[in-house]
């Protein structure tokens, strides 16, 4: 547990931390089972098409342009606790809704009302995360809010993992490709004529029955968060949300955001399909691609908490965009017969997501005058989902043709994975625009993170040599110590 001042351990610090915790968990045991690879696994089997997978994650990026009615709700309620139960509990009925639509729909017409009613349940929830956003900045200071973002996103993954392999290894029961496990446990149990394939649906509607069960005591948990106080927000909704664009820093972050964020989008959609499809991988094998990445992940947010609250976030992006062009390129070799290397890449991509996750929470709250946290973070949540939507539809709608790359053979949703590594790659450029007060050049960063141990003492030397003029300039007091020319 994050290690508080005395005079601040008894206070309502430590409530937050820890019933924030506690019902985040929970919200991560109801998104794996309501969406993830289970959501995708259900639009598949309703027999959706590279459109409408481009589509779907469409909407959730979409949804992420309502998070800026978040301000506009509190107007009406006030209370940022009520507000997010209130629209949370409501938008998380959704799993429920899906279950029973292929027992009374035909298949399309159930895809299309699936759609629908994500788009809405959405958009609605994107709201509620923009006034939890300003929750838990008011709530959590910002000298420990990287660390507690790691300690919070560990156990959060830790749960989401494990009930993640539960609930795939039941489904693969149903799934006559699931693999050794599934059919020995159902050798176990009897072969029982209920795990044959056609009772799929029935397997999905229990997952996501399970999921509506956990969102009712995940509002029994987090009525017991303690509330910020009262917003009292009385300018005009629209003047309100014009206030981050007036910030010129605010702009440069936003374009770097619409950058990455854009160029993350490209072959969003079709990353499980493509494990699933074309790979023909099964939910467990997927599950277990998931596990690295969440154990690594675990086991290196509290570096990157640290990494945060000591060098910026803007330093620990530069770290990300490197890993983060790297991993999809592995995915280039990766065939129906030979896909060992993914285990590989899964390490190299939790360890990037889970700094990418905490910056993406932490750096416009570290740049957003401190009583306008929320409608900054709002205003920036929507720009960055409306670049993402933008690059997942148009990667559905105008999916490439197979090709061939230097001797290798690239399956369209490849040659997807070629270009969303390079575009990460380039978000360099607009992160070299931001200003962040405590940001220093990665070299530095780098170098004096690797100083101490004696295991990393050959990374050390070698960043000295290759960063040796801005090293020395820092050392000396003479060099940028806001890393904000490189």
């Amino acid at each position: 547990m994050i290690k508080l001042r005395k005079e601040r351990d008894n206070s309502d610090l430590r409530k937050t931390i820890v019933y924030s915790t506690a019902s985040g968990i929970l919200a991560s045991i109801y998104t794996n089972l309501g969406g993830g690879t289970f959501l995708v696994k259900y639009v598949l089997e309703l027999g959706a098409k590279p459109f409408h997978l481009g589509l779907m994650t469409s909407i959730v990026q979409l949804s992420q342009v309502f998070q800026a009615l978040g301000v506009f709700v509190l107007q009406i309620f006030k209370s940022r606790k009520k507000s997010v139960m209130w629209i949370i509990g409501f938008s998380r009925t959704a799993p429920f809704l899906f279950g029973m639509l292929p027992f009374l729909l035909p298949k399309p017409a159930a895809l299309f009302v699936a759609l629908f009613i994500l788009a809405i349940t959405t958009a609605t929830q994107a709201s509620a995360a923009n006034i939890w956003t300003g929750w838990i900045a008011d709530m959590i200071p910002l000298r420990i809010r990287g660390r507690f973002f790691s300690m919070r996103n560990r156990y959060l993954m830790l749960a989401g993992m494990i009930v993640g392999y539960i609930f795939s290894t039941f489904y693969d029961l149903f799934d006559p490709n699931g693999g050794a496990i599934a059919e020995r446990i159902k050798a176990w149990l009897g072969n029982p004529s209920f795990f044959a394939p056609e009772n799929e649906f029935y397997a999905l509607a229990i997952i996501f029955f399970v999921a509506v069960l956990v969102n009712i005591l995940w509002l029994f948990v987090i009525k017991h968060q303690p509330d910020s106080p009262p917003v009292n927000n009385k300018h005009p909704f629209f003047r309100t949300l014009k206030e981050p664009l007036r910030d010129s820093n605010f702009r440069r972050l936003a374009l770097y955001s619409i950058w990455w964020m854009f160029a993350v989008g490209i072959a969003s959609p079709f990353w499980a399909p493509f494990m699933m499809r074309t790979l023909r991988m099964s939910l467990l094998e997927i599950q277990v691609y998931g596990t690295i990445s969440a154990i690594t992940s675990f086991f290196t947010l509290r570096f990157w908490g640290h990494f945060i609250d000591r060098f910026g976030n803007k330093t620990a992006m530069r770290l990300v965009i490197i890993f983060g062009g790297i991993n999809p390129l592995v995915w280039l070799f990766a065939t129906p017969r030979n896909y060992w290397m993914l285990f590989v890449e899964a390490a190299s991509s939790g360890f990037m997501w889970a700094g990418a996750n905490i910056v993406a929470q932490n750096f416009v709250l570290a740049i957003a005058p401190e009583e306008k946290k929320q409608v900054y973070s709002g205003v920036f949540a929507a720009i960055s989902g409306l670049a993402m939507t933008t690059s997942a539809f148009l990667s559905g709608v105008f999916l490439p043709k197979p090709m061939n790359f230097f001797g290798y053979h690239l399956y369209p949703e490849q040659v997807l994975f070629l270009i969303t590594g390079l575009a990460r790659w380039s978000a360099q450029i607009p992160l070299s625009w931001v200003y962040e007060a405590r940001a220093l050049p990665l070299g530095v960063a780098l170098y004096k993170v690797t100083r101490g141990p004696k295991r990393l003492r050959w990374l050390n030397i070698i960043m000295y040599r290759v960063c040796k003029n801005t090293i020395e300039n820092h050392i000396n007091g003479n060099g940028n110590s806001q890393g904000n020319s490189q």
